[in-house]
């Protein structure tokens, strides 16, 4: 198993963190403050002083497009750009969706935990009339195109949490679902144990390892911001986009010494 499919023992999934949280920011570095618990001292802050890192940051309290937007709003949105396969379901996660500018062309997105209610067989091999996405590590794309190649069957299997992804959807202009690539159904997405989103955003990810020296791989350049996905132990993932699709890479600040 490569770093393509491998998340510190977990199968292939994201991370999460929300929780009542401050934000410190520490010479580029930002660190959460876990209901006052904290990651603890990121160590010699002159020595993580680098412009290409950013900060992880709450979302909404200063955008106005996740302050406006309401359920009964993301409902209609939701039903028309993905065919009512959907329905919006948290599953404990907070806030329930965020909104930001994922893939840097200037224009507010917006992202939104689902979950599937549609009634595809599993047989079902049409292509959905939007982005179907195993999301995938850093690196090239498997060999074996099946592995990645997802039909509308593929959504009838039970891959727990589901995740929308609309481009340009902050305005809710229900015409932005008339493009099939501006709108993403992200599978495989999350790991158990997730508790709250954050964004992140900079030039790129802090360095993030899962564990095994000889297959991590150094962190991504970012086009947009990025959706974090952390747990209660302060580790978790990066959802980013890299130009084409969706990535995932790992996200866990170095612990001090």
């Amino acid at each position: 198993m490569n770093f393509l499919t491998k998340r510190r023992g977990y199968s292939v999934a994201f991370l999460v963190m929300t929780l009542s949280t401050n934000v410190w920011h520490i010479s580029g570095y930002a660190v959460a403050d876990i209901d006052r618990g904290g990651f603890g001292n990121i160590g010699d802050t002159a020595q993580k002083r680098s412009s290409h890192f950013g900060d992880l940051h709450r979302p909404g309290r200063d955008n106005r497009a996740q302050r406006d937007l309401s359920k009964s709003q993301l409902e209609p949105l939701v039903n028309k750009c993905f065919a009512n396969l959907f329905s919006l379901s948290s599953r404990g996660l907070s806030p329930p969706f965020v909104v930001g500018d994922f893939n840097g062309d200037g224009m507010e997105d917006l992202f939104v935990p689902v979950r599937f209610v549609g009634t595809i067989k599993p047989t079902n091999r049409s292509k959905p009339n939007f982005n179907l996405e195993m999301v995938l590590g850093t690196g090239g794309l498997p060999e074996d195109k099946a592995f990645y190649d997802l039909r509308l069957g593929d959504l009838s299997v039970d891959n727990g949490q589901y995740f929308v992804v609309i481009h340009g959807a902050a305005g809710i202009p229900l015409s932005i679902c008339s493009s099939v690539r501006n709108r993403f159904v992200l599978i495989y997405a999350m790991d158990k144990g997730s508790i709250g989103i954050r964004l992140y955003g900079g030039q790129r990810l802090p360095p993030g390892t899962i564990g095994d020296p000889n297959e991590d791989q150094p962190p991504p350049i970012l086009k947009g911001k990025a959706i974090v996905l952390l747990d209660s132990h302060k580790i978790g993932t990066a959802l980013y986009w890299d130009g084409s699709r969706y990535r995932w890479y790992p996200f866990n600040y170095p612990a001090s010494k």
